[in-house]
């Protein structure tokens, strides 16, 4: 009996340590993976300066009152759907820069203490950092011809109506406010920011966990410190099956 409670201990601690070791960064790749996901950070912060410069002010101060002001304005549609998105982006930046800051202050106590950590969400969360990046540095152009619509109205958006001068001089134009935007031209800019929850970086973020340190199983540390001895009982209990069996 002491035999099979031993060897199923055995077998235990080895799926444990197989599974920690997928799963579980330690030592020097604990080192390497903060290191990669401070590029990606820092990547971001640079993106989010300049989109944030371009347009001149805090995007976080743009709101959708702000969007249907803007259209009520006369700017073009196009103008202000850019800016909601650059709102958002900023948005993701700025959440995913919060848990980047947690991911890092684990990765340190990982490192110094010794402990493991979950692999998986660091590197998922350097991919969607990575491609915030780049969506973040393509936005700059946009939201600088974007501003450009915001500080100056198009000639589109005014009217040349023929009005007599009583001196006989030549009409002058006559600018008229442009028409009220419809609800589907709102709903096609406010769509992008993220109160309205638009495409795919809020399931991203809700599916990173919080919390990545874990230690590794007790069978699995157990293994892999004296993985030579266990590995020996096994064997050796399995020889001696495999001769009961035959005898």
């Amino acid at each position: 009996v002491f035999s099979l409670v031993s060897a199923a201990g055995a077998a235990l601690g080895y799926k444990q340590k197989k599974k920690d070791d997928a799963e579980l960064v330690d030592g020097e790749e604990t080192r390497e993976l903060r290191g990669l996901l401070s590029t990606s950070r820092e990547a971001v912060r640079a993106g989010h300066k300049r989109v944030t410069a371009a347009w001149r002010l805090p995007l976080s101060l743009f709101e959708e009152n702000d969007t249907r002001r803007a259209l009520e304005r006369g700017v073009p549609l196009w103008a202000v759907a850019c800016i909601c998105k650059a709102r958002r982006l900023t948005d993701d930046a700025a959440e995913f820069g919060d848990l980047g800051d947690v991911y890092d202050a684990q990765l340190f106590l990982a490192g110094r203490d010794g402990r493991g950590l979950l692999r998986l969400p660091v590197l998922q969360l350097v991919e969607h950092l990575d491609f915030l990046a780049l969506q973040l540095s393509g936005h700059v152009p946009c939201v600088e011809i974007a501003r450009a619509a915001f500080d100056s109205l198009p000639v589109a958006s005014a009217v040349v109506a023929a009005v007599p001068s009583p001196s006989g001089a030549l009409p002058q134009p006559a600018a008229t406010a442009p028409a009220p935007p419809s609800a589907q031209e709102v709903e096609c800019c406010v769509r992008f920011l993220p109160s309205a929850g638009a495409d795919g970086q809020a399931t991203h973020k809700q599916q990173l966990p919080v919390s990545v340190l874990r230690d590794r199983g007790r069978l699995g540390e157990l293994w892999r410190l004296q993985g030579d001895a266990l590995g020996r009982v096994i064997k050796r209990l399995e020889a001696e099956r495999d001769g009961f069996a035959t005898a």
